[in-house]
């Protein structure tokens, strides 16, 4: 199975950060895939800071969701996250 996070930052007008996502060209939350030895809330701060410059804090785990696109399953957490500096950038 494989796994990964996703992180969620809302901002003081309620407006969600989002990407847009190179493969689907669709407008989605940063997150990505867990590396070896890495846990959940690291690998959603992780791909946060990768993908948009915004260093973030994940604090809850606000959804847990699996599904199996192929034969192999995929487990993805997501967990809503408060800034703590970083630059907006494009990835």
């Amino acid at each position: 199975m494989r796994m990964g996070s996703t992180g969620i930052l809302v901002n003081e007008h309620g407006q969600v950060l989002l990407i847009r996502r190179n493969d689907t060209r669709t407008f989605a939350p940063p997150g990505g895939g867990l590396e070896a030895g890495e846990l959940p809330p690291e690998n959603a701060a992780r791909e946060l800071r990768e993908e948009t410059g915004i260093i973030a804090m994940p604090v809850r785990l606000v959804g847990l969701y699996y599904w199996q696109p192929h034969k192999i399953g995929f487990l993805a957490f997501y967990f809503r996250c408060l800034r703590r500096g970083g630059e907006l950038q494009p990835s």
